[in-house]
């Protein structure tokens, strides 16, 4: 039976489901909703630009005639929505997003009045890459016990008794009322490799980016048991790495090592900047 450790490194892990979304509530409710979307509502979306970097912060301002009821969000052109959020909104509320994937996205407000009417309300914009580092590859060098036993159910000559690797690239995500960045969500989760296995991962196709004007990224490493269950490859707490880019930013190499010789931790990035 495998040797658990530290399963709390799965709140940093295995919450993927996160990706861009930033909201305060997470959970999701059809786009579609039964209730009746009222036309006769005034509600405008605007900004001072459809323009944004990768990882950069918009800002929309949403108006109407009366005091917002409630507020809601998508990113994804209307397919899903946060849950309906009530505060003590006015009739002007300034919303903030931050997106690390190019091209274009449309942000829907579903706003509802005390009255209970509602509306939908577009707004499009084009993200660019401006000064973002765009990580094509990771290769994982060296961490605790590789070669080790991490699966007892295996004797040491058996290549299933070795770690099946994976890692995940986090970032600070941006409320959509402040616009201040705190916690942590998980940006980028790779593929695991079984039994140690080819510990090099190709993401040239993966679109994973990082933006040094605006914020910056941690790392973490973890071994998966199957059914949802993994082992903590950072010795954690912390189960995640702050990846120095300042230290490379003036040289720009296209291949940047990074040690962590505490937890006998060592990765290779390749970079496009």
């Amino acid at each position: 039976m495998k040797h658990i450790k530290n399963i709390l490194a799965l709140s940093i892990i295995l919450i993927i489901s996160c990706g861009e979304n930033n909201d305060d509530d997470n959970s999701l409710v059809n786009g579609s909703s039964n209730q009746i979307l009222n036309n006769n509502y005034n509600v405008t979306l605007t900004s001072n630009t459809n323009v944004v970097e990768i990882d950069g912060i918009i800002e929309l301002v949403a108006q109407t005639d009366s005091n917002f009821e409630t507020l809601s969000v998508s990113r994804d052109g209307g397919l899903t929505f946060p849950s309906s959020q009530s505060y003590s909104f006015d009739s002007t509320v300034s919303l903030y997003f931050s997106f690390d994937t190019l091209g274009e996205k449309t942000i829907v407000l579903r706003a509802k009045n005390a009255s209970g009417a509602i509306k939908d309300v577009p707004f499009t914009l084009n993200v660019v890459r401006g000064n973002a580092v765009k990580i094509n590859g990771l290769s994982l060098i060296n961490f605790q016990n590789k070669g080790g036993i991490w699966d007892s159910e295996f004797p040491a000559t058996n290549p299933n008794s070795l770690a099946d690797p994976f890692f995940a690239l986090l970032k600070s995500p941006v409320n959509l009322y402040t616009g201040n960045r705190s916690g942590l969500i998980v940006s980028y989760k790779s593929p695991i490799r079984q039994n140690e296995s080819n510990l090099n991962w190709d993401l040239s196709n993966e679109d994973v980016y990082l933006n040094l004007d605006y914020t910056t990224m941690q790392i973490s490493f973890a071994e998966d048991d199957g059914g949802n269950i993994s082992q903590d490859l950072m010795n954690g707490p912390p189960f995640e790495k702050l990846i120095p880019f300042q230290n490379i930013i003036n040289t720009q190499p296209t291949t940047a090592n990074f040690q962590e010789t505490d937890i006998s931790l060592e990765y290779d990035l390749n970079l496009d900047w």
